[in-house]
């Protein structure tokens, strides 16, 4: 359950007509669960399975995002 960025994902799904634009539309709209470290997008291939399956991801809300804190 590594995590990987959208394009890291996408060229996992090659061949299969899932895009990196399609899989950012489902991580901004909240249907893939990810988490978000500075300007990227992190997510598993089990959380974009499910959402292949149709299943529900976690409310956008409860996403985590990493911040960096300053000293």
């Amino acid at each position: 359950m590594k995590p990987m960025t959208l394009s890291q994902a996408a060229e996992h799904y090659r061949g299969t007509g899932l895009t990196a634009t399609a899989l950012r539309r489902g991580v901004v709209s909240g249907e893939i669960h990810s988490i978000r470290v500075g300007k990227k997008y992190l997510l598993t291939v089990e959380a974009v399975e499910r959402w292949l399956n149709g299943e529900t991801s976690t409310p956008k809300s409860e996403s985590g995002t990493i911040r960096r804190v300053g000293v």
